[in-house]
């Protein structure tokens, strides 16, 4: 998988830095289901190799596990963690890196802001 012009491995889990701890977890694992790095059915690695991988202790990231579970995002089971085969519970929904898209074609990308209003 190709993520910001550089291939990632289904295992490149990173926080982001932005909130508290248990949001950023889930964020990444969301990212991770929703970008197709983890299909359904995907076996979501151990507890303790994610603390590893995320820096954190497991009691945010148990908390996050199961909120995913009582969502039906994830299936969690005695023999591991995995995908929910039914995507009809949470949107998988991919979304185009534009910029990415343009400049892999060779050409060039920009924008420009031309008005910035609110709703009443």
């Amino acid at each position: 998988m190709i993520e910001n012009g550089k291939k990632q491995s289904p295992l490149d889990l990173a926080l982001d830095g932005v909130g508290p701890p248990h949001q950023q977890i889930e964020r990444a694992i969301r990212g991770k289901i929703q970008s197709g790095a983890w299909p359904p059915g995907f076996r979501i690695p151990p507890e303790e190799e994610l603390t590893v991988l995320l820096g954190v202790s497991r009691a945010p990231l148990n908390k996050v596990l199961n909120n995913l579970a009582n969502v039906k995002v994830i299936v969690r089971r005695r023999h591991g963690t995995f995908v929910s085969e039914r995507t009809d519970n949470h949107a998988v929904i991919g979304i185009i890196d534009i910029r990415a898209k343009i400049e892999s074609a060779g050409k060039a990308y920009g924008f420009e802001l031309l008005g910035r209003g609110h709703s009443p």
